[in-house]
């Protein structure tokens, strides 16, 4: 049972829950029971016919129009009020801290344009993103991402398989939001009014603008940052050159000082080789001389002198 649905006023879409139509159709009898209301597909021109039904119970509720069976099980249930507030706090946004929890950063932006279902195409399949925003920050990511981000928000079904496949391939940069808990809209979709929803907005978009936790699910590089990560990698590839060009002259240097450091101990060694035989020439001497001693002590006794 849908408990919300739009309408449209002229050209402009306007949503509403069932008992503020209900409501209106007392003070307006007529207009609002018999009123053409509109799924809560997006984008716009998917949205499908709807009507007031009225249960044998006497109960009330949105109901799609006849003749629209296989477009209702191509597109699904629609989106939840509460997916479709937080895509708007969101796009509405200024500004805002990106709490990166892959990457464990805290990223500074400033939005400057968003659009919510912008659709992007792949081959046959295209896709709604929920919200596409520019921006601009003094981080790595205003190059890194092109100054552009799709943001996902992840309030039943997140972003996985063949829809998070193409994104990647089309070198989106994607973060997905959870819708937090503790923050959810409160009224039901069927007692939902726009004053309540504006309110609710408002409040969210204040607590959204200090942080907005995030998981990275597409991180491409843009061909300027690439061509500043290559240009870094040629420049420490020269700097590693000349590191390694230095080291080999150090070596050299180094070789030199041990090769003479040789030639200069075999010269040691030479003299210290000269100086032993020296040495053991003069003890034969001496011990010569000592010899001759004893034998002319002897003969001048023998002799008498």
């Amino acid at each position: 049972m849908k408990k919300w649905a739009f309408y449209k006023e002229g050209e402009e879409w306007r949503k509403i829950g069932l008992y503020a139509a209900l409501s209106k159709e007392k003070a307006e009898p007529g207009q609002w029971r018999r009123r053409t209301y509109y799924s809560t597909h997006s984008p716009a021109s998917v949205r499908l016919r709807m009507h007031i039904r009225e249960s044998s119970k006497g109960t009330f509720s949105f109901a799609y129009n006849r003749g629209q069976e296989a477009e209702i099980e191509r597109l699904g249930g629609g989106e939840s009020l509460a997916h479709y507030l937080y895509k708007i706090a969101i796009s509405e946004l200024s500004h805002t801290t990106l709490k990166l929890t892959s990457f464990n950063e805290d990223v500074t932006v400033q939005l400057i344009n968003a659009q919510t279902e912008k659709r992007v195409y792949i081959e046959d399949r295209y896709y709604d993103l929920d919200v596409f925003v520019k921006f601009t920050s003094q981080s790595k990511y205003q190059l890194k991402w092109n100054g552009e981000l799709a943001i996902e928000i992840h309030n039943t079904n997140p972003v996985i398989g063949q829809k998070l496949k193409d994104l990647k391939a089309l070198r989106i940069p994607v973060i997905e939001v959870s819708a937090n808990k503790k923050l959810a809209y409160k009224i039901p979709e069927e007692y939902s009014t726009p004053k309540l929803e504006r309110d609710y907005i408002d409040f969210l978009k204040g607590r959204l603008s200090e942080y907005l936790w995030s998981k990275v699910l597409s991180d491409p590089k843009s061909i300027d940052y690439l061509e500043n990560e290559n240009i870094e990698l040629l420049e420490n590839i020269k700097k590693l050159r000349e590191q390694l060009g230095h080291s080999k002259a150090l070596l050299e240097k180094e070789r030199e000082n041990v090769l003479d450091s040789k030639i200069k101990l075999s010269h040691v060694n030479s003299e210290l080789i000269e100086k032993d035989k020296l040495v053991s020439k003069l003890r034969m001497q001496v011990e010569g001389l000592k010899t001759m001693g004893v034998f002319r002590f002897l003969w001048f006794k023998l002799a008498g002198r």
